[in-house]
């Protein structure tokens, strides 16, 4: 008897393993995640906060920088497009997190350029993807892209069904005290079936560098 059981609580262990081993296996990798800056920040710390506490949770992170005092939301989110086509080779998702402008250029991307069906998590920081009335000018550049009623915005608008067709999981992490996206709800998408996290007390910048910030990162990209 002694024996019988012994052999058993033995196959209940190896039988325990077999079906861990066979769920990590079975598990997909994590995304890749891209960070996109803002207006004139290609230069900043932007993700000295972020990108440490990701790495410190398991998660690969990579910066993509575009030059957007010469280019607009739509010809960086093409170059963007080709960067997360390179990284998606082989099947691979990438999450993209994107502030300020970084988040009409994500958002451009995953509608209208390369990133279209490559990704799997998309957070918005106090992002400019619905445009701002604080900002205006010519079409095709940066601060004319960013206007709410701009034709990259406008299209984008109409466009969300494009969006929900991807599966793609996303959040929203917004300030009322913003002060550059104005209104700050503009930062909000319901119309892309996304969560929302208010950060109280921050502004549109230091809402960055927020470790609640990091904190709905995470938990965006453990769902």
């Amino acid at each position: 008897m002694r024996k019988l059981s012994r052999a058993l609580a033995v196959l209940s262990v190896v039988v325990g393993v077999l079906v861990i081993g066979s769920s990590r296996a079975e598990a997909a990798p994590r995304p890749i995640v891209v960070f996109v800056h803002g207006f004139t920040a290609e230069a900043a710390p932007n993700w000295a906060v972020m990108a440490p506490a990701l790495t410190a949770a398991g998660f690969q992170t990579q910066v993509f920088r575009y030059p957007s005092l010469t280019v607009g939301a739509a010809a960086a989110a093409r170059s963007l497009g080709a960067t997360v086509s390179a990284l998606a080779a082989g099947g691979r998702k990438v999450a993209l997190i994107g502030h300020s402008e970084g988040g009409l250029v994500t958002k451009t991307c995953i509608i209208e350029a390369g990133c279209r069906g490559k990704v799997s998590h998309w957070l918005n920081i106090s992002g400019v993807n619905n445009g701002t009335l604080i900002s205006a000018g010519l079409p095709g550049t940066a601060l004319g892209d960013m206007g709410v009623t701009s034709p990259l915005v406008t299209r984008l608008r109409a466009e969300n069904s494009i969006f929900r067709a991807q599966g793609i999981k996303c959040s929203v992490a917004w300030t009322p005290t913003d002060g550059l996206v104005y209104p700050p709800t503009q930062s909000l998408e319901p119309g892309l079936g996304c969560g929302s996290v208010q950060i109280a007390g921050a502004n549109h910048f230091t809402i960055i560098s927020d470790p609640r910030t990091a904190a709905a990162a995470i938990a965006l990209l453990n769902r």
